[in-house]
């Protein structure tokens, strides 16, 4: 907050753009308490788009269709990559606790949901073949 109210240019008195300033100023104050020393919180959708595309360049060809695991990743992109913070976040969730997470909330893509269904085509068409001979 202190550092918006430097960035503002000064105001005359008992004007709207002052009263605004000082509404943005106390709101800019008030989300900032909320942060914990060191956190980064987005300021504008801006800032989530672009974390958004970066999600997305990170999982390329990994979704085709869908979200995967790679979603719970979604969230360092707003922390400090730290060796300290890196492994509290692993010895905080244990992987069999992750692989839990993605199946019930998950699902499968449809990408994944498509190679089953044609391993299982490919199977059956095996197993006709297999009767024939």
């Amino acid at each position: 907050a202190l550092l918006l109210s430097r960035e503002l240019p000064p105001l005359p008195r008992n004007t709207e753009g002052r009263r605004l300033a000082a509404e943005l100023i106390r709101f800019v104050r008030e989300q900032a308490c909320r942060a914990r020393p060191g956190e980064r919180l987005p300021g504008s959708t801006e800032e989530l788009e672009s974390c958004f595309g970066r999600f997305k360049t990170l999982e390329k060809d990994q979704a085709k269709g869908g979200f995967t695991s790679l979603l719970l990743g979604f969230g360092s992109m707003f922390a400090e990559a730290t060796i300290e913070n890196i492994l509290a976040a692993l010895r905080a969730v244990p992987t069999h606790r992750v692989a839990e997470w993605c199946a019930n909330h998950l699902g499968q893509t449809l990408f994944s949901q498509r190679i089953e269904a044609f391993a299982k085509a490919r199977m059956a068409q095996q197993n006709v073949a297999e009767s024939k001979s």
